[in-house]
């Protein structure tokens, strides 16, 4: 039972008795936002309608899939060109062994980045520990910890400064985190060695909430609303045939005599063709024997606008995406282009503080590694530290596949570049633009094999493809090499 603990606000005008409450307060001590013990609730309560509702388990891993796409892959920027291409390769073969990123074994690096953002939809928070994995000679590696296994030690419950599993500071910094031990037992984690991910809605706020947590008793009775549909509708379709005119027999209720044929009833009222077809459910007590079908009239046609105005919308405003980009997307209409607006925004920021926020030192702690480790030389960029990046998936926009020549000829006239026009649509600048110039290579390599003259090759390399991106008005028709010369003097 919730909502009897004596810091918690009793909402007296909207109790309810058909569940149990999850009530909150704004506590005095500001480390107690968030009360351990409906963090905990609303936790489990959202993990057990993930597994009735496809609704909201695709709330979850849908919005996951737009924040890291198929995962946020690194880059190097630094002026030493040889080392970048060196140190990433290096660090996507890291990435991509789940023996050595995750010293379980069970993800590698990007299926770590869809973890991330589940968890903090479903559970509020995600944990990631720095750690060295002994399979790998100490290389740098990393433990995930499920929310329930940071937790206070029954032997710190009485201890002023450690509260739901996290050790705080004087100044209500996280200073450890209190990790169960598969053997029993609680281990210390240095704050400065575990990643925490949250969205605090208090400013001292220590743990995390479900997103689900505003809409957690909506979602239940969303459930308790479809079994009694599910119910009623079966209810009906068992009880399809009723007789009508029923009288007491034997003073034992109507149904004494269910299949039970009146022996004084004329020869033309036998009903022996129904009795087969429904036996048990069709009892002969009238004198007419009229009998009438009973159709289900549920569900109603009411329950879906209910469900599509009322409580989609409240499901996916908590994890902050417009309802119509999951549910319904036919009701976009004339507001596609503010929804997906709104969507992209919510995702691109969760992607940058995944990324600001781990990934980074995530490939920092690698490469320094395997630089001081010599298996990977020192670039000649002293500030290569600063010129890691990490490539975001596709713009979420209307305008995808549509927008072309506009981009073209913002990126002639300088007023885009190829790193932003790449990056809208997921790439990296640098590996297209090489291949770009790898196909003009090999098609001009495929002219000499075929033989042809220096006038063919202009002629068809001038109609193969637009020139070099970013080199000149993509609207301005090329000029043909047997065209005659443009006069500088015409008008």
């Amino acid at each position: 039972m919730f909502g009897w603990f004596r810091r918690r606000h009793e909402d007296k005008l909207r109790w309810q008795t058909d569940r149990t409450q999850i009530m909150y307060l704004l506590p005095e001590n500001p480390r107690e936002y968030l009360d351990p013990l409906s963090r905990a609730e609303v936790a489990r309560r959202t993990e057990w309608l993930m597994e009735k509702f496809g609704l909201v388990k695709e709330g979850v891993v849908g919005c996951a899939r737009h924040v890291v796409g198929t995962g946020l892959s690194m880059w190097l920027d630094t002026t030493d060109l040889d080392w970048n291409r060196e140190a990433e390769e290096d660090f996507l073969r890291y990435s991509l062994t789940k023996s050595r990123f995750d010293i379980a074994g069970r993800r590698d690096f990007y299926d770590a980045q869809t973890t991330a953002p589940q968890q903090l939809f479903a559970r509020g928070e995600f944990f990631a520990a720095n750690r060295r994995n002994p399979r790998w000679d100490g290389e740098p590696c990393v433990q995930l910890f499920d929310t329930t296994e940071i937790e206070t030690p029954e032997s710190m419950e009485d201890d002023a400064h450690v509260y739901d599993g996290v050790k705080l500071g004087e100044f209500m910094e996280p200073v450890a985190y209190y990790a169960r031990k598969a053997g029993g037992g609680h281990e210390p984690i240095p704050a400065g060695e575990m990643f925490h991910w949250y969205e605090p809605t208090g400013v001292n706020q220590i743990r995390g909430q479900s997103a689900f947590s505003p809409v957690v008793d909506k979602l239940v009775d969303w459930r308790d609303l479809e079994k009694l549909v599910i119910q009623t509708a079966k209810t009906h379709s068992a009880l399809a045939l009723a007789v009508k005119s029923m009288a007491k027999v034997g003073g034992r209720g109507a149904f004494n005599n269910v299949r039970r044929r009146d022996p004084s009833a004329p020869e033309s009222a036998d009903n022996a063709a129904l009795e087969r077809a429904f036996p048990g459910l069709v009892a002969y007590l009238g004198a007419d024997r009229e009998v009438q079908v009973i159709n289900s009239q549920s569900p109603t046609d009411k329950l879906e606008p209910f469900l599509t105005n009322l409580i989609a919308p409240d499901v996916f405003l908590a994890l902050g995406v417009p309802a119509e980009f999951f549910w319904n997307p036919a009701k976009q209409g004339t507001a596609s282009r503010f929804i997906l607006a709104r969507a992209d925004l919510r995702f691109s920021i969760l992607a940058d503080a995944l990324i600001y926020g781990w990934c980074t030192g995530v490939a920092f702690r690698y490469l320094s590694h395997r630089i001081q480790s010599g298996k990977l030389r020192a670039p000649s960029d002293p500030n290569w530290a600063a010129k890691i990046n990490f490539q975001k998936p596709a713009r979420i926009t209307v305008d995808n596949g549509r927008d072309g020549n506009l981009e073209l000829k913002q990126l002639a006239d300088g007023a885009d570049n190829l790193r932003g026009m790449f990056a809208r649509r997921g790439l990296n600048w640098r590996p297209e633009t090489r291949q770009w110039i790898r196909e003009w290579i090999e098609f001009d390599t495929m002219l000499d094999a075929e033989k042809a003259t220096p006038e063919q090759k202009a002629r068809i390399l001038a109609k193969w493809r637009a020139g070099m991106p970013g080199a000149g008005n993509p609207n301005q028709q090329q000029q043909q090499p047997d065209d005659p010369p443009d006069d500088p003097n015409a008008p």
